[in-house]
């Protein structure tokens, strides 16, 4: 965090001395991020009218605003170096920023995301049941927010929107950094993986197995964004929160069952909506297959 908080900022006060970045991408990244918290703060909230909901507003606004103009520096001293150097980490990302949800590669990046989001939740219901197996299984938590109702589900499948954004470009960021010194993507890829796995070898319970099935997730992160780019990243770690949150069950007597349906189907409504904007009107096969 502060590498990257200082790296930011020193590398955004330079573009802007040489008037270099995208300004107006910008801003509408960060004022969507503003927008996403406030609302953040409308749905977790318990709203009365009383001096200390004015207060709360203050704090919630200024706290949106902060999110906001980190996110702004890390773009602006991003932003020129990527463009230079991986364009095509961008095209998707940019396509959004201004606009165009109906781009056939934005539906491509959005549909890659979303399948390897739901890989990752493979890969951690794997580690799940294999810590089950050598008998060191604790138990994982769901949020409970969910069971506010309404509000607390909207609020959880919101709260998954700014992390997404958040850590994608703290990660990408890390990455470019990483590449600048070793010279090579891949590397720096490795390497970035590395460094996020070992957070692991503290774990209380299969230190190593929980540190190489990190691993093998940074990795597949580090592989998106270098492949296909930032917005098939932040994508990727959305869907993979809003699935990781969800409260799963068999069972449809239980009262958080429909906050389940919810966000499965948020998850299935952004896939398919991806799918039909990749193929941008094209036929999946040709009317005389059948004939």
């Amino acid at each position: 965090m502060i590498v990257v908080c200082l790296g930011a900022a020193l590398l955004a006060r330079r573009n802007l001395a040489q008037q270099r970045g995208d300004r107006r991408g910008a801003f509408r990244l960060a004022f969507f991020f503003f927008c996403v918290q406030m609302l953040l703060w409308l749905t977790r909230g318990h709203l009365v009218a009383s001096a200390g909901t004015f207060g709360m507003f203050l704090l919630a606004l200024c706290t949106s605003v902060f999110y906001g103009m980190v996110i702004w520096t890390l773009y602006i001293a991003l932003e020129p170096y990527v463009r230079r150097r991986w364009p095509q980490t961008l095209i998707s990302w940019s396509s959004v920023l201004i606009g165009r949800l109906r781009d056939p590669v934005v539906g491509r990046d959005v549909l890659i995301g979303a399948t390897v989001g739901a890989g990752v939740q493979f890969v951690a219901a794997l580690l799940d049941l294999l810590q089950r197996y050598v008998g060191s299984w604790t138990p994982n938590l769901d949020t409970s927010a969910v069971l506010e109702g309404a509000r607390g589900t909207l609020a959880t499948c919101l709260s998954t929107v700014p992390h997404a954004i958040r850590e994608t470009l703290f990660f990408f960021f890390l990455i470019f950094l990483l590449r600048v010194v070793l010279r090579n993507q891949w590397v720096a890829a490795a390497v970035f993986a590395v460094i996020f796995s070992l957070a692991n070898l503290k774990s209380p319970s299969d230190p190593i197995l929980n540190c190489v099935m990190s691993f093998l997730i940074y990795c597949g992160l580090a592989f998106v964004v270098l492949r296909w780019g930032v917005l098939a990243m932040a994508i990727a770690i959305l869907v993979s929160k809003v699935i990781g949150n969800a409260p799963l069950t068999a069972h449809s007597s239980e009262g958080y069952f429909p906050s389940a349906v919810f966000m499965l189907a948020c998850v299935v409504t952004l896939t398919a909506w991806a799918f039909r904007t990749a193929i941008a009107g094209r036929r999946l096969w040709k009317t005389d297959l059948f004939g």
